[in-house]
């Protein structure tokens, strides 16, 4: 019996030491409400509604945050800027640091707002983009182009300058954007992914620099004729060919040992090279009194064909090989004249399509498609390359500057920044506690076309645009050349 009463004298233990039973005392402190209140985050700079000119943008955002609950998650915080119906992530130029923004945090790049979108679409051109890539642009963005790698969905948005270049590698794979900076001014690149490089071309040196693809690191650098203007990789002979604004030459580098392989004379100088569509020799379009001419030369220099194409200021072309055919076709964008012209590059004959204003051209050759950006505006129009034939025509919130196909997806690189009188632009901020309760924060400001600018140095968006790369190559060779004709050097 004693042993049975130890049982409910345990019970009543327990039960006064937790406070349970009877009548007995009260219990310990009620635990804490959960935490469901986001926190607080507003924008510090600029103020709301404050006015800027497309000139002068805001040299820094800055964002305030706080949270009496669990606190800020300062690693959280994303910023974005809208305008013309386009988001750039502004994200990447805020320091995120816990210890040193703990309760604010300023943009620290120059020139934050040095940003513009490319759209992805997949399949075609039309709706809404499926993704969308922030990209740092110059204060000239018409004079971006693209460069892709498909074996690593990556696409690489190179805008050249005289003063300094920007790059940003697109890694569709990962879904990020890497800001690249050269380092030094450059006139144009190519990829050469069978290698695993790609190729700038200077603009303040007689050198064509070689950077490593997998950590974006310069390798080495060659030496050139002279200041390099065009290269473009050929991946059958594993070359890349070297053209010269003012030089009738063209250089030759072997990409497997990244040293100059040779050289030969033209007898212009020449724009627009590219690798052959036959995979072998190049082509390249030469100013000659007054007209432009297609060349074509061998792998040794020689000249093998030659047409007279149009006169034009603003023209582009893009190859077309469509299988079992020896050579191709040459797409020819003549916007003076709003047309395509196509041209058979083993009977030399030619045709036309009728494409308004055509400008920047960009090819998906398995489908067979050519796709032609309108000269400063929004459309792009898709010919079908095997009927020479517009299948539809696209048109963009806003200006498109160029475009590229990178395995089926066709990338529109736009620019947000056309501003007809007055715009809206919208910041939102974005960040959680450690509950992951969020606080949104909206700013609006407004930006406007600067028509009368203030005394003082030119302004950056009210300059005139410099025609993209190629353009710019061609825009050189205006002037008629009258260079005698020069015997080819051979390889």
């Amino acid at each position: 019996m004693k042993k049975r009463a130890a049982i409910p004298a345990a019970l009543a233990l327990l039960a006064a030491l937790t406070g349970c039973g009877g009548g007995g005392g009260g219990g310990g402190p009620s635990p804490p409400p959960p935490d469901t209140t986001g926190p607080t985050i507003t924008f510090t700079y600029p103020a709301e509604s404050q006015v800027f000119y497309v000139s002068a943008l805001p040299a820094y955002v800055e964002t305030a945050y706080s949270d009496t609950g669990s606190g800020v998650n300062v690693q959280t915080l994303s910023v974005t800027f809208t305008l013309n119906q386009r988001t750039a992530d502004l994200t990447p130029a805020f320091p995120t640091d816990p210890v040193n923004n703990a309760s604010v945090s300023r943009t620290t790049a120059p020139d934050p707002l040095d940003r513009t979108t490319a759209s992805f679409f997949s399949g075609a051109l039309s709706g809404s983009p499926s993704k969308s890539y922030t990209v740092g642009i110059p204060p000239t963005p018409d004079e971006c182009d693209f460069r892709v790698n498909a074996s690593s969905r990556t696409a690489y948005v190179f805008c050249p300058s005289d003063t300094f270049a920007k790059l940003s590698a697109i890694d569709d794979a990962a879904g990020s954007v890497k800001e690249i900076s050269p380092g030094f001014p450059v006139n144009s690149m190519d990829a050469a992914p069978a290698e695993g490089k790609y190729y700038l071309a200077r603009s303040d040196a007689p050198q064509v620099a070689v950077f490593n693809a997998s950590n974006d690191t310069l390798a080495t650098q060659v030496n050139v004729s002279a200041t390099p203007e065009e290269v473009s990789y050929s991946p059958q002979e594993r070359r890349l060919y070297v053209s010269f604004a003012s030089l009738n030459r063209v250089d030759v580098i072997d990409c497997v040992t990244d040293t100059l392989a040779g050289s030969f004379d033209v007898n212009y100088p020449l724009s627009l090279v590219r690798a052959s569509p036959s995979g072998t020799g190049f082509f390249a379009l030469a100013r000659r009194f007054g007209r432009f001419w297609y060349e074509a030369y061998g792998a040794d220099g020689s000249l093998s064909a030659e047409s007279e194409l149009a006169d034009s200021q603003q023209s582009d072309v893009v190859p077309w090989k469509p299988a079992g055919n020896p050579a191709g076709y040459l797409f020819y964008s003549d916007a003076a004249n709003d047309r395509l012209i196509v041209l058979d590059l083993q009977t030399l004959g030619v045709s036309y399509v009728s494409v308004a204003a055509p400008k920047e051209l960009f090819a998906d050759e398995t489908a067979g498609k050519i796709y032609a950006a309108a000269l400063d505006g929004n459309n792009v129009t898709t010919v079908n390359a095997r009927t020479a034939a517009v299948e539809s025509v696209f048109s963009s919130p806003v200006p498109v500057v160029t475009g590229e196909v990178l395995e089926g997806d066709i990338i529109l690189l736009e620019n947000i920044w056309d501003i007809a009188g007055e715009e809206t632009g919208t910041f939102t901020a974005r960040i959680y506690d450690g509950k992951s309760n969020a606080g949104t924060a909206v700013r609006n400001i407004t930006i406007r076309l600067e028509v009368n600018p203030p005394v003082g140095p030119p302004s950056r968006w009210s300059l005139p645009q410099r025609a993209s790369p190629h353009r710019r190559s061609i825009a050189r060779l205006y002037a008629p050349a009258f260079a005698s004709p020069s015997i080819p050097r051979r390889l």
